[in-house]
């Protein structure tokens, strides 16, 4: 049975090529496949076709070469075929012939024109094109980006249809072929059509006649009239039982015609070069498609209104991927890489794209500069607020690069295509802007600038946000900044005239050291101050940028910084409140800021400088009545240029109890002049009772020292409250006391406070006690009584006390030291607390003032010498001299009263070396 079916097989096969030869060699064979051919390809066109010549070989298999073919022939004598081919070369199968099927294996086309018109109404005469159909009902009515991406979506079903359907060979080759495209639909009757042709036009079409796999490759000339033709390549791929792949690359292209969209953006108004990209459109297996684009661009040249260039004649790098589905279109990556610009964009829109939907874009630019944006901040200055701000804080940048330049918003497709082409200005509600810059330069004052600047910012709609701000100042770098202003714009709308800088500080390199002379010793501790109230007239630093003026502040000390509440004020002419707090942490300290601006005063045209008139004159009356009488100008002392007044106020301020720390409460004015901080009418309620008045200078030009010069008056005050503030034993001693002093000259950090101060302290305490165990000098009196009354009492009474000490570099001269009460003492000392240990020189008088009767009953030799007194003077002298820690003391002549002196007048020299000696060895 085999051997009958494989006889048979051969038999056919005989037969076959015996009909072949026979319709080669004959006339007929080409009459009736001449006939047979143009009925067959007729229905695989669907469509007429005409033939000129037919003629037959056996190359392979039974090969037709047609001449002078035509489909699609000419509706009238003016109309060309729709497709023209001067030479096609098929090969037929055999077998199929013999049933009566005419099936190509191979088409060839050389030369083929195929001219596509479609005309006004939309229909296209000629090949069975496939039909891309849009899913949705009134699908025309939808915007282009839409109907676009559903026309790529329908791409794959339309062409497996079309496959399925126009199998015209297994394997199909064009060659140097031209394709035209001649579009009415849209157009007015009197207006020219769009022309495009594909020309030298080379493609190759395979199919597996067993998988179905199909492939197909075509490049071309791309030529559309107005711009130079650029070359083309088309791949479509299809794997069995999958979706299409397609790519397309493109060489040349212009850049104005392949970005054409961008040319309605106004800002654009320079755009040119070539582009050379290739795009690949694919399907996901979930079903959503990715379309990618990798490209690069030759010449680029890309320029916006107002600025340079951004890109200038140089190459850029394109890359681009995008997911879309029936829910939304996601932009995961569009990059635009250039020589020193690069631009980056993400964003997702839900579907379908119609003006209302909402999309969310992100960008970020590299390598745009800062005069880009003053220019294009400066062509928007009158129609966009945000460029006005922008403006005015970037006004007296001097130079510095802008790393990156973000921004990110949520809006309309309509309102972003309305700010791109530039019909709107307004920024999208909740659009963020921000960017990353360095090396900062910025302006001051004449000679001052903020170096090295440095940060990350944001702005959104009238919020600004500075993060991570570094900067050098004056030599010194900044704490780390961050800071929020809400309300920006109205530094923009503020009078210019509450720009003005009238004075700039100097330099205050004593700022260090005055810092490390207040600086507790226990870092953990809380601070003395508990609040600090400042009402400030005016304030003026370049760290500030704008003046300062009529500002309610509020500090609240911290134990490693501080925090400062601002209450009211004006800011550059804006109204200014918020909060700022202060770290100062050695290694890192920063400073962060929460302020909102709001519209400052109106003030009246021509009323202005009368107003800043008063305030100084107001100024000037406040520090005239509070301070001393001003000498005459024409006082050569003061006759030099007075420094330049850059602050002035009133402050208020409340103390933590401290054992330490008499004071409740204070209050003074004060004012900075150039180098120094004055303050007057400082007046200081004391704990538990006494008040202090003070006025004071402190000149910070020295990076080593403090210039000091203040005087103080003491009234009603109390010993117990101020024996530790000045070094003594907490209960010595107590009673009421009054002081009166002045001291000037300059104070150092980790030096005795009084090493190069001169000036003298004048105290009187009254009525009071000493404790008799501390000092033992007054043990003195009990031990010479015996057994008086006072031998077991803890204290003695004193009526007064007095004293008056002069200071001179750390040299203490004690004139007239007296206290009087039952015992009574008169010294005159001279102390050197620049050696170490300290040294004194003193001459100590120590007398009691009772009757003989009950003191010295038992001395004949003493009562003789006051015969008959009832209330005598009986007293003794001693010299002392040598370190303060171990003082020799010797008795004068007639000072031989009681053996125990010269030890026990040791113990008031431990006190004095607490005052002078700090940190020393209390014992």
């Amino acid at each position: 049975m085999r051997r009958s079916w494989l006889r048979l097989f051969w038999a056919g096969v005989v037969v076959a090529a015996a009909v072949a030869g026979y319709l080669v060699s004959s006339g007929l064979g080409e009459r009736v496949l001449h006939h047979e051919i143009e009925r067959q390809l007729g229905r695989i066109l669907e469509g007429p076709v005409r033939i000129g010549r037919v003629d037959l070989a056996l190359s392979e298999g039974l090969q037709v070469e047609a001449h002078d073919v035509e489909a699609w022939p000419a509706r009238s004598p003016d109309e060309v075929p729709v497709l023209r081919a001067s030479r096609v070369l098929a090969w037929i199968d055999l077998l199929d012939l013999l049933v009566g099927r005419l099936e190509l294996d191979t088409l060839i086309l050389e030369g083929p024109q195929l001219a596509l018109v479609r005309d006004a109404e939309g229909h296209v005469h000629g090949p069975p094109l496939p039909e891309i159909r849009l899913p949705d009902e009134g699908a025309d009515e939808l915007p282009l980006a839409e109907r676009l991406l559903r026309h790529l979506e329908s791409l794959d079903p339309a062409a497996a249809h079309f496959a399925e359907r126009f199998r015209v060979a297994n394997h199909i080759e064009l060659r140097d072929g031209t394709i035209s495209w001649e579009d009415h639909l849209g157009r007015a009757a009197d207006a020219a059509p769009e022309i495009l042709r594909l020309e030298l036009l080379d493609l190759v079409a395979d199919r597996d006649w067993l998988s179905d796999a199909i492939t197909i490759e075509a490049k071309g000339v791309l030529v559309d009239g107005r711009n130079a033709p650029f070359p083309i390549e088309i791949d479509v791929q299809r794997e069995e039982d999958r979706h299409f792949d397609w790519r397309l690359a493109v060489s040349g292209l212009p850049l104005e015609r392949a970005a054409a969209p961008l040319a309605r953006i106004e800002r654009i108004d320079r755009l040119s070069g070539t582009l050379d990209a290739s795009i690949h459109l694919t399907r996901r297996d979930d079903g959503g498609l990715h379309l990618s684009v990798e490209g690069r661009i030759d010449e680029a040249t890309l320029g916006l209104r107002g600025a340079r260039n951004l890109l200038d004649r140089e190459q850029a790098e394109l890359h681009t991927e995008l997911d879309f589905d029936a829910g939304g279109l996601r932009l995961d990556r569009a990059e635009l890489q250039g020589e020193r610009l690069g631009l980056a964009l993400q964003g997702n829109v839900p579907r379908p794209l119609r003006p209302t939907a909402r999309a969310r874009l992100e960008s970020r630019i590299r390598g745009i500069e800062l005069d880009d944006v003053r220019r294009i901040a400066r062509s928007l200055e009158g129609e966009s607020a945000s460029a006005r701000s922008l403006l005015r804080l970037i006004e007296r940048v001097e130079h510095g690069r802008i790393q990156t330049v973000e921004a990110t918003g949520t809006a309309s497709l309509r309102d972003w295509g309305d700010l791109l082409t530039g019909r709107a200005t307004r920024l999208p509600d909740g659009f963020v802007l921000g960017g990353r810059f360095d090396r900062f330069s910025v302006g001051t004052g004449p000679e001052d600038r903020l170096e090295s600047l440095e940060g990350h910012v944001e702005w959104v709609e009238d919020r600004i946000w500075l993060r991570d701000t570094n900067a050098v100042f004056r030599g010194a770098p900044l704490p780390t900044i961050d800071v929020t202003i809400e309300g920006v714009s109205h530094l923009a709308s503020a009078r210019e005239a509450d720009d003005r800088v009238t004075s700039v500080p100097p330099p205050l390199p004593g700022i260090a050291p005055l810092m490390q002379i207040l600086r507790p010793r226990d870092p953990d501790a809380l601070p003395a101050v508990k609040l600090i109230g400042l009402a400030i007239d005016r304030l003026e630093h370049p760290i500030f940028r704008w003046p300062l003026e009529d500002l309610r502040v509020v500090v609240e000390p911290l134990r490693r910084g501080m925090q400062i509440n601002v209450r009211e004020g004006l800011w550059g002419g804006a109204g200014v409140t918020g909060e700022v707090v202060w770290f100062n942490d050695p290694r890192a300290p920063t400073v962060s800021a929460t302020l909102t601006l709001a519209p400052g005063p109106t003030t009246p045209a021509g009323t202005e400088s009368d107003a800043s008139g008063e305030r100084a004159d107001l100024a000037e009356t406040s520090i005239a009545a509070s301070s001393p009488a001003a000498p005459s100008a024409h006082d050569p002392k003061t006759s030099r240029k007075a420094p330049s007044r850059w602050g002035s106020g009133r402050f208020e301020m409340e103390f933590r109890p401290r054992p330490k720390l008499p004071f409740a409460r204070g209050s003074g004015f004060f004012r900075l002049e150039g180098d120094r901080l004055v303050a007057n009418d400082i007046e200081l309620d004391l704990d538990p009772g006494g008040q202090a008045a003070l006025r004071g200078e402190v000149e910070l030009a020295d990076p080593e020292s403090v210039g000091l010069d203040f005087s103080f008056a003491l009234t009603d005050g109390q010993i117990g409250g101020l024996t530790q503030f000045v070094r003594l034993p907490e209960d010595l001693a107590r009673g009421g006391i009054g002081a009166t002093g002045s001291l000037a000259g300059r104070v150092r950090p980790d030096v005795s406070f009084i090493a190069d101060l001169e000036g003298r302290i004048r105290a009187e305490a009254k009525d009071g006690k000493v404790r008799m165990g501390v000092p033992l000098l007054f043990r003195l009196a009990k031990a010479t009584e015996g057994y008086n009354p006072f031998a077991n009492e803890d204290e003695l009474r004193f009526e007064a006390m007095t004293g008056t000490i002069g200071i001179d570099h750390g040299r203490l001269d004690v004139a007239d030291f007296e206290i009087e009460g039952p015992l009574r003492v008169f010294a005159n000392a001279a102390i050197d607390t620049n050696e170490k240990p300290g040294r004194i020189k003193a001459v100590v008088g120590i007398f009691l003032f009772r009757g003989p009767n009950q003191i010295l009953e038992t001395l004949p030799l003493v009562r003789s010498f006051l015969p008959g007194s009832e209330r005598g003077l009986v007293g003794a002298y001693f010299e002392v001299k040598g370190g303060l820690s171990e003082p020799s003391v010797e008795a004068l002549p007639m000072a031989t009263l009681a053996s125990a002196v010269p030890s026990a007048i040791k113990a008031p020299f431990k006190v004095l070396r607490l005052l002078f000696e700090r940190g020393g060895d209390d014992s």
